[in-house]
């Protein structure tokens, strides 16, 4: 209907009537290209607050899962000291006949760092990282990438020593079950009590598997600074959050 206006109004050299059918096209364009605009700029908004959902639900994730190898080392920690004050003592008491035995199985044993890290690797491999507006949460998440791999290869490093360590423990017991976080061992206190070797690979391992909590409490912290970022993004933009998935880690 416009172009056959405009053809008359040109044929019958109505000029202001031209001039006003260019601007109503022009200005028609205009707005398109606004809404057009606006609409791709709502598109970013809401794709940008879904990875930040998704974010969230892998920090949140993470810390929950850190949280239970923290509490799994604190256990190995303390059933360590008390392999290592038995041994020191040349006594092993009745009541902690078990945490001894446990801690013997799994001495020296820590469980990896935890990220659950699917959404940023999805933002990285798709290319759209940039989609997060905040460049200081981007920086703060390559910044806990990087140290997480750090961390782990130097835990990975002392997982490996410690299994080297360790491995001539075995010949000492004889495993009579294992359920539940709990082993039951077979053994001579006395005999182990009494050897030097045996006592001091005891020794070293402990110290050894504490800084490794020690590693794993920083990656902690760190973690739950970056959460605490993104839970303030969700605050100001009111983004609801996700439901933590069965079994994922």
């Amino acid at each position: 209907m416009i172009l056959r206006k405009f053809i008359k109004h040109v044929s019958e050299q109505n000029w202001v009537a031209v001039g006003l059918d260019v601007i109503v096209v022009i200005v028609g364009i205009f707005l398109g290209m606004q809404v057009t605009n606006w609409n791709e700029g709502k598109k970013q908004e809401s794709l940008e607050q879904e990875y930040i959902a998704r974010l969230h639900r892998d920090l949140t994730t993470t810390i929950k899962n850190t949280e239970y190898n923290i509490r799994w080392d604190e256990a190995r920690y303390q059933s360590e000291m008390i392999i290592k004050k038995s041994l020191d003592e040349g006594k092993l008491e009745e009541k902690d006949l078990q945490v001894f035995s446990t801690g013997l199985f799994y001495l020296g044993f820590r469980n990896e760092l935890a990220l659950s890290w699917q959404t940023f690797e999805e933002l990285k491999s798709t290319g759209l990282l940039s989609i997060i507006q905040d460049k200081t949460l981007l920086k703060d998440l390559g910044n806990l990438e990087d140290a997480y791999y750090r961390r782990k290869n130097i835990l990975n490093s002392i997982e490996d020593l410690n299994s080297t360590i360790t491995s001539p423990l075995i010949d000492f017991y004889y495993v009579k079950s294992v359920a539940r976080n709990q082993a039951t061992l077979v053994f001579d206190f006395e005999k182990i009590s009494q050897n030097k070797k045996f006592k001091n690979i005891v020794s070293n391992i402990t110290w050894r598997t504490h800084e490794m909590s020690e590693f794993r409490m920083y990656h902690y912290k760190q973690v739950k600074r970056v959460l605490a970022s993104v839970e303030a993004i969700m605050e100001q933009q009111n983004i609801k959050e996700l439901p933590l998935n069965e079994g994922q880690s």
